[in-house]
């Protein structure tokens, strides 16, 4: 078994088409082929604020009273 490995853009219309140059080491006749695809991941998937509301509700630093603390938080500036 041999792996190759090429990196490529998926257009739009998802359709590719790729040439293979396969190595001299491989026999000719049939061969299976299987294609697998790894999608990259972004390097700053982006998360809807939505999805943060409330993950700070039982934050030790956050507790007692909110107006106080954000106008210390401001007057430290």
């Amino acid at each position: 078994m041999t792996t190759i490995q090429k990196t490529i853009t998926i257009p739009k219309d998802h359709r590719v088409n790729i040439e293979l140059s396969l190595p001299e080491s491989l026999p000719a006749g049939a061969a299976d082929m299987v294609v697998t695809i790894s999608p990259r991941r972004r390097k700053h998937p982006k998360t809807p604020l939505a999805n943060l509301a409330g993950s700070l509700a039982d934050s030790e630093g956050l507790k007692g009273d909110i107006v106080a603390l954000v106008r210390q938080w401001r007057d430290e500036w």
